[in-house]
């Protein structure tokens, strides 16, 4: 059995040269883009907020991934993070380019690893959101390993709502308020948003660093919802919350203040990092809570989503989702 977490691999030397068949196929316009690995690299900076965990992450040096990154910027002739103070931020035109190639790529990843499943049958595509696959799903692949027939299991990690009746994956995990009515779903857990943080953070606030008396003055982490919806957990309305539950106003932190990241991943990082309190799913955060590394800084919690496994009563490959979701939620 082996586990595959499925990317775009571009290779340094990797250029942009297009056929006639090709030039003709995209109505003789050849695309004028920077270079792919450029972009590659640029897309792993702003995803984890780091050069030295984007370089970690596409095994270079963060030499490499500065090189990379002022490279692409004197390409296109704007600044895309800003450096100084630390840590580093995208810049508005950062922003702009940012999610363009995150989908990008992952319509790549999602296209290798429909080719890979074709290649090998026994190959079971499973896709989820960045941070339901770093925290959730990976801590249980070893046990789904275990329990399953020979073959491989293939982990599509993006924002991008992948199309199984086409077959660009065999079974999704999903974060949503109801399960879908066009294919089978089961719901795995009910969701919760909690406050958490570093313990560090709480030192002295509370009894045992528990629940602090005040969280007023505590830092707060904003990341923000890759879609449109009222269910969206925001530190707005938490507070709101918390105080409907009668909490006082003056203990709470400022809804208006704090850091603010584009993905949920960095929010998650940036609070194990000790740079403040963020509002995150109790799913995703379960393993941090038991090891100590996150506390809860408050006992209130807004209620969450649901995370459904979702995938078509068609599939052929129905057994080897139901091996894998009886042991990854065993």
């Amino acid at each position: 059995m082996s586990v595959m977490l499925c990317g775009a691999v571009i290779s340094h030397k990797e250029r942009f040269a297009f056929s006639e068949d090709e030039k003709n196929f995209t109505g003789g316009v050849v695309r004028t883009l920077p270079s792919l690995n450029a972009l590659r690299v640029f897309e792993s900076a702003a995803r984890r907020g780091s050069f030295k965990l984007a370089a970690e992450e596409l095994f270079i040096t963060p030499t490499a991934v500065s090189h990379q990154i002022r490279q692409l910027e004197a390409r296109m002739g704007v600044a895309l993070f800003r450096r100084d103070p630390r840590p580093i931020a995208l810049t508005e035109a950062g922003r702009e380019l940012f999610p363009a190639v995150r989908d990008a790529l992952d319509r790549m990843a999602a296209g290798v690893a429909s080719a890979q499943a074709v290649r090998s049958p026994r190959a079971l595509v499973v896709t989820t959101t960045p941070a339901f696959a770093s925290y959730w799903l990976i801590p249980r692949l070893p046990r789904a390993q275990q329990a399953m027939e020979p073959g491989s299991i293939i982990v599509q990690a993006t924002e991008m709502v992948v199309d199984l009746h086409a077959g660009h994956a065999d079974v999704a995990l999903r974060y949503a308020a109801a399960p879908s009515s066009e294919l089978v779903c089961t719901e795995l857990l009910r969701d919760r948003c909690v406050p958490v943080c570093r313990p560090s953070l709480l030192d002295g606030m509370g009894p045992s660093g528990k629940t602090p008396h005040s969280m007023a003055g505590l830092p707060l982490i904003h990341y923000d919802w890759k879609h449109n919806t009222s269910h969206a957990p925001t530190w707005e309305k938490w507070v709101a919350g918390a105080c409907e539950a009668g909490e006082r106003a003056e203990r709470l932190p400022d809804p208006a203040k704090g850091l603010r990241f584009s993905e949920e991943i960095h929010a998650m990082e940036a609070a194990l990092d000790g740079q403040g309190v963020a509002l995150l799913s109790s799913a995703i955060t379960a393993r941090a809570l038991e090891q100590g590394t996150l506390l809860r800084a408050h006992d209130f919690a807004l209620t969450g989503l649901g995370l459904f496994a979702v995938y078509s009563a068609q599939s052929p490959k129905r057994e080897m989702i139901a091996q894998f979701l009886q042991a990854a939620t065993a």
